[in-house]
This record gives structure tokens, C-alpha cells and sequence, in this order.
């Protein structure tokens, strides 16, 4: 255990004021996660769409517009006025899912939605080629026979 007045490592947060901190477990840092505004309409107006997120991750909207947008969460909770250049306060997700949309621009909406699940099976994760070259087609199976190219037809003579 650290000394008294030693800041938490830097992949740890402090627990509330007056909760003592869980013996050996790590806490998790929150995520910070930026969704940028990019248009007026429709739900292009927003990159990512959908965000994937977790509870607990924290979401902030960047305004990469000409135009001033207010954004709200579909549950009624206010992100804010955001002006061209300038981004909102960090959101803290609280459900796996959340929509939103600007009350100035009702086309502009968005989703958030949870991050799917790792697969547990070894077989179902793809192995990405460590060169970044696309992985070439197989090349067809060599001629069991060894008399070269079989169009489907008896090559004999009648």
C-alpha cells in the first residue's frame, strides 16, 4: 500500500471521499469518448453513429460544424449548447444504450450503443496478418493426375 499523501498510479482513480479503497483491486479509469459534429441533418450529422460505449465510459461532443447545436440525450438529460470549435462537458454514460439528438436540428439524431462482447472461443477471433497485406485467394489445388488442365472432357481421340 502506498504511503499517506502518494497519488494513486495512473490506471487507478481514488475512491469516493469518505470509501475506503477495495484491497488489491484495481478500479478502472473511465474512457473518454468523443462523438464529432459534422453536419445539420440526419444521422450523419454525427461520426461515430453509433458510438459504442460501456457504462461508466465518459462522452463528449465536439462541434466540427458552422452551426451552434443543443444537444439532449432521448431521456431528457441535457448535454448542452455547443458552439462551432467547442465541445460539451463530459457526459457520464449510464445505461448500455442512449439516444440523442439536437433540439435545434430535430433530423440530427444518434445512438450510443454497449460494445459487443469479446468471443470466449479462440476459433471465432480473427488473426490479423502481421504484414497489413491483404491475404491472397489459395491458389487452386495442384492436378492429382499431372496431365495439366481438366476441362471435363476425356481427352481422347475417337
Amino acid at each position: 500500500m502506498p504511503a499517506p499523501g502518494t497519488p494513486p498510479p495512473t490506471d487507478q482513480v481514488p475512491p469516493p471521499e469518505g470509501m475506503p479503497a477495495p484491497e488489491g483491486i484495481p478500479v478502472p479509469v473511465p474512457v473518454q469518448l468523443t462523438i464529432s459534429i459534422i453536419g445539420s441533418f440526419g444521422t450523419g450529422a454525427y461520426a461515430p453513429n453509433p458510438q459504442q460505449a460501456a457504462i461508466g465510459n465518459l462522452v463528449v461532443w465536439t462541434n466540427n460544424d458552422f452551426a451552434p447545436h443543443n444537444i439532449v440525450l432521448d431521456d431528457g438529460t441535457p448535454v448542452g449548447n455547443i458552439a462551432p470549435g467547442q465541445s460539451s462537458p463530459p457526459i457520464t454514460l449510464a445505461t448500455e444504450t442512449a439516444g440523442y439528438h439536437c433540439t435545434i436540428h430535430p433530423s440530427m439524431t444518434g445512438q450510443i450503443v454497449p460494445i459487443p462482447p469479446v468471443p470466449t472461443d479462440p476459433s471465432q477471433i480473427p488473426v490479423p496478418d502481421p504484414s497489413g497485406m491483404p491475404v491472397p485467394a489459395p491458389s487452386p489445388a495442384p492436378d492429382p493426375y499431372g496431365e495439366g488442365y481438366d476441362d471435363g472432357y476425356d481427352d481422347y481421340d475417337y
